[in-house]
Order: structure tokens, then sequence, then C-alpha cells
């Protein structure tokens, strides 16, 4: 199949290609075969869903923040982005915490509307907001582990309010970021439809370099909305961190909640 991606990618870029152009970053052990080609462009095998979600996102985000499609094929399934130079950011050591809100801010705010009739994710949505946050900040068989209380409170608030339907990312973390020349670039979205403040706030607490560090009060200072609302679905965001913590970070878990403490 690789043979016949690179085939169709020296008819499209109209280049030639040898084993020397090509920098394999995963082998499709893990379900994706990733590579860079010639130091230009990132080659990813992909499903058909998440296909079109690619199309979906990179198209309504054609802007600095965001990778560049360059081609596809649907019957293949890959897809080829200009590749970004950069570090993966696993830390933030060359930036203050601060620093690192502001730009995470600066690109959630170019976020637009999206008109879609439910939420969640694109291709598997939810019937309400409420419901695709509960499926992931609540994870039934962890409730030995976490006091999940001051979630269901923080839902109790969130069903007082309508939530706007705008296209986010949602998987932006910091996991998902790499810095170019200083700035971050965004990789890899699973598209969500609902509201661009589960970005902002979920990409906070992917980091706990990051968030252990600021204030509540300065966390919830950005965007002008309700502050009872910014709050609930800051919570909810720090349990969804919580419970893939658990999963994926043991060793952080107990700062999670710890914080949770304080609100």
């Amino acid at each position: 199949m690789i043979q016949k991606i690179l085939k169709d990618l020296e008819n499209k870029l109209n280049i030639s290609i040898n084993d020397n152009d090509i920098h394999y970053f995963s082998d499709g052990e893990s379900g994706s075969t990733v590579f860079r080609l010639k130091e230009k462009y990132l080659v990813k095998t992909i499903d058909k869903i998440e296909l079109e979600t690619f199309k979906v996102f990179f198209s309504y985000y054609n802007n600095e923040y965001f990778q560049k499609i360059v081609c596809y094929n649907k019957n293949l399934l890959y897809i080829c982005f200009e590749y970004i130079e950069g570090d993966r950011f696993k830390n933030s050591k060359n930036k203050m915490p601060k620093e690192i809100v502001k730009e995470i801010y600066k690109i959630v705010s170019t976020y637009k509307l999206y008109d879609n009739e439910k939420y969640g994710y694109l291709f598997e949505e939810s019937e309400s907001w409420e419901k695709f946050l509960l499926e992931e900040a609540y994870k039934e068989k962890y409730k030995d582990i976490v006091d999940f209380s001051k979630l269901f409170k923080a839902f109790e608030i969130l069903k007082k309010y309508e939530c706007p339907k705008y296209l986010i990312h949602g998987d932006f973390g910091t996991h998902n970021f790499i810095v170019n020349n200083g700035n971050i670039k965004v990789i890899d979205p699973m598209p969500v439809v609902g509201d661009y403040l589960y970005d902002f706030y979920c990409s906070i607490f992917t980091n706990t370099s990051i968030f252990k560090k600021l204030d509540i009060d300065y966390i919830l200072s950005f965007f002008d909305r309700e502050y009872e609302y910014k709050k609930a679905l800051m919570t909810v965001c720090i349990f969804v961190r919580i419970v893939r913590a658990i999963k994926y970070d043991p060793e952080e878990v107990k700062i999670y909640l710890n914080y949770i403490k304080k609100i």
C-alpha cells in the first residue's frame, strides 16, 4: 500500500521519490503510518472518517496556526500536509505559563461558529453538549479514585446555559503543539462541535507544568462570558483530564486531584 501511496504522491506533487527522501515517524503498528517526505511534506495513512474530519477542520481554519493540507486520496486513505519544522511542545521551559495561555487564547479566538444540528465529535455527534461532556469527563469505574461531586455540581450550572456551536479542535493540548520559530502550530484535530472554551481550558490542563503555576482567577479572566458558566466548564475540563491521566499519566493524577480542591 505504501508503494501505491508514494506513486500517487509522485503524480500529485510532480516529484520523484527515493528511499532517502522518506523519514518514518511510525510504521503502522499503532494503526497509522506517518512519514516526512523530502523535508517538505508530512504524510499520514488514515481511515475514512478521520480523513473527512481533517478535510472539514483544515478547510474551515486555513490560517497560520494549523497544518495545511497539500493533497489526499480517498481510495488509498492518506493525507499529505505541509511539514511543520519544529519541536513537539512537551513542557513550558521556554515560555512562562502566562505567555503560553495568552498564545492559546489567541488561537482559540480565531474559532468560528459552525452550522450543525448536534454537538460532539463530527460524524459521531451527541444529542446535547452536556451528554458529550459527561461521556468525556465521567467514568464510573474511577469513582473509587475520584470524587465526582464537583463535576455533577458543575453540570447543574451548565444546564442553565445554551452552548454555542463552534467547530473546535477537540484534542487541543500541548501534545499536539509544534513550536515553530517560537510560535505554536497545532496538529491532529479530533473535531468537535461545541463551545470554544472547551478547547481553551482543556489545553491548559493537558500540561501540569502550566496550570499548577497559575491562579484559577487568571485562567477565568479570559473571554467575556458568564463567570459562573466559565468556572463550571473549566471544572468539567479538569475532570476530562483527570480521567485521561488515570489511564495515560497516572503519576500526574495527584496533581489534578489537589488542584480541583481549590475550586
